[in-house]
């Protein structure tokens, strides 16, 4: 089993790369999601990777050690253990590299931002903060009622952001 990367453009690019080999897949209309932990992933995909042609990001961390305290214990451990690390203080020193800053920017396809006013584990300025990053290239949809990833209101976004990239490919 690996440690959890921050480089997630590197198996993104193994992806985009194998789709591109396959003769039944347009490969250049490539899209990407992620949620939560994922999309900050997608986010830093899509700034590297510019064959991704669309990204959704879900209540995505802007900079995953800022969030790290304020996690739940069970959240902390198992962040201890996916990064490989020996304490939270070492998970702590790890996650300073699972940021945003200077990657947002870099983002030039277009960027849905996903987020609830009401989530407990990644604070809505952070999905506001990706989205002024990114700037033209994003959009941002900040739902007041949302908690984490807005499973609250699954029908306030999912059938429109599926609607977004068919839209965007």
């Amino acid at each position: 089993e690996h440690a959890l990367r921050h480089d997630y453009e590197v198996p993104i690019k193994s992806a985009i790369d194998y789709l591109e080999s396959r003769p039944d897949v347009d490969s250049t209309r490539v899209g990407i999601m992620g949620v939560s932990f994922g999309g900050q992933f997608a986010v830093r995909a899509a700034a590297f990777e510019h064959r991704v042609k669309a990204t959704i990001e879900n209540c995505g961390p802007y900079n995953q050690a800022d969030n790290f305290k304020g996690r739940p214990q069970i959240s902390r451990e198992t962040l201890v253990h996916r990064l490989k690390a020996t304490s939270d203080e070492d998970a702590l020193n790890k996650l300073k590299q699972f940021n945003l800053q200077g990657v947002a920017e870099k983002v030039s396809s277009p960027l849905l931002v996903i987020h609830g006013r009401r989530d407990r584990l990644v604070p809505s300025e952070q999905g506001e903060r990706i989205a002024a990053e990114a700037g033209n290239s994003a959009e941002l949809w900040m739902f007041e009622d949302g908690n984490h990833v807005c499973n609250n209101i699954p029908y306030k976004h999912r059938p429109q952001q599926a609607d977004w990239m068919r839209r965007k490919l």
